[in-house]
């Protein structure tokens, strides 16, 4: 599995569009996807694929966020039909996104408790991290 920066996000879209629905649906999110084209559009989002043998399999939407101690790389949106059989996968793929940023941590948020049992990242108060080491 490769992890695919995309530039170009009109092409895909439809497919984002639908992830991004059951993304919100699921997680009860007030974000509408056209929200989220805005803010890639004006590179304050930044939309990555996951591809497997050619075959686009899933997505993530990060922003690059600042803590006082320095950037953290933020989850915005992970999507994908089949995510769960690549989850090692997925998450080396994160934390190397994030060191290449210089992100002192990985953060996303979530109502969905399924992430808690996600030994990749730690609940606090319901939003998830990832510290990085050197």
């Amino acid at each position: 599995m490769i992890l695919k920066p995309i530039e170009d996000t009109y092409e895909l879209w439809p497919w984002v569009r639908k992830g991004l629905i059951e993304c919100a649906a699921k997680t009860q999110e007030r974000y509408r996807p056209e929200d989220v084209y805005l803010l890639l559009q004006a590179k304050s989002a930044y939309l990555y694929v996951f591809e497997d043998d050619g075959t686009n399999i899933g997505f993530l939407i990060v922003q690059r966020m600042f803590d006082p101690d320095g950037p953290v790389l933020f989850v915005f949106a992970l999507w994908g039909e089949v995510m769960r059989a690549f989850a090692t996968e997925c998450y080396g793929h994160l934390e190397t996104l994030a060191r290449s940023i210089g992100a002192k941590r990985i953060r996303m948020q979530s109502p969905r408790k399924g992430w808690a049992r996600e030994e990749f990242f730690r609940a606090v108060s319901m939003i998830y991290e990832r510290e990085l080491t050197c």
